[in-house]
């Protein structure tokens, strides 16, 4: 065997070293029953942010889901009036998710809700007979090349392994993409504090009243002392008249 028939099967080495590893870890794990993408988002506004989040994170715990993102601001709406918003991005197994998003709902008022759940079963075996079948025609033509005695023939089978190999890389990725979303569901959650705007017209009112009221306390003393002050005014006045 020359030695330009000898590098281009060694050529072949790195690729069929890649395709053992794409197989390990697809094989690693078989997934059986049905296989759902379930997911939510929810806009939601409570009566304070951080009484929530924190009530938030013990339904987190009690679920077996865990926090993947949070984010805490601030932001003005009126000229004396800030708001505080929280958002979290949640991962709860796929038994619970329902659960945790009914438990979260009955924290505040809803503003917005989204919920969607995929069935990919069908998807994930299709892409699995796929991989297999893309795997056993990477292993025909290796072993073409190999006994092959032809270095064109070889450098030709090469560029059809590699394509192969392409094609297995992306079926791969997919399948691994299908296993993680199925055995974690995903619950975007904005909350945000209750704001005027927002308020029910009881919550209006009352706030009306207990402003106006401290309003009053406010200016009642000064109030007083401009009575005093139109008193005294007077009272000179009329001393300056009974002088005349």
């Amino acid at each position: 065997m020359n030695r330009t028939l000898l590098a281009a099967i060694a050529a072949l080495l790195p690729l069929l070293h890649l395709s053992a590893q794409a197989d390990d870890i697809t094989d690693k794990r078989t997934y059986e029953g049905q296989m759902t993408e379930k997911s939510a988002s929810l806009a939601m506004e409570v009566g304070n942010v951080d009484s929530a989040y924190a009530k938030i994170t013990e339904l987190i715990e009690e679920n077996k889901g865990q926090i993947s993102s949070s984010t805490l601001s601030e932001y003005q709406t009126e000229p004396e009036e800030k708001i505080n918003r929280a958002s979290i991005s949640i991962l709860v197994p796929p038994d619970n998710f329902s659960e945790l998003l009914v438990e979260i709902e009955g924290l505040g008022a809803i503003t917005d809700k989204e919920v969607s759940g995929k069935d990919v079963t069908e998807e994930y075996h299709t892409l699995r007979e796929e991989y297999y079948t893309q795997f056993a025609n990477k292993r025909r033509l290796t072993n073409l090349a190999g006994r092959s005695g032809s270095v064109s023939t070889v450098l030709m089978l090469e560029q059809d392994i590699e394509r192969i190999e392409n094609e297995i890389r992306r079926t791969t990725s997919r399948i691994k993409y299908l296993e993680s979303v199925t055995t974690e569901s995903r619950i975007n959650l904005v909350i945000s504090q209750k704001t005027s705007l927002t308020m029910s017209g009881w919550e209006k009112t009352a706030r009306w009243f207990f402003g106006s009221m401290a309003a009053v306390a406010l200016l009642a003393p000064l109030a007083g002392l401009g009575l005093l002050v139109t008193w005294l005014v007077v009272l000179i006045i009329r001393k300056r008249k009974q002088n005349y």
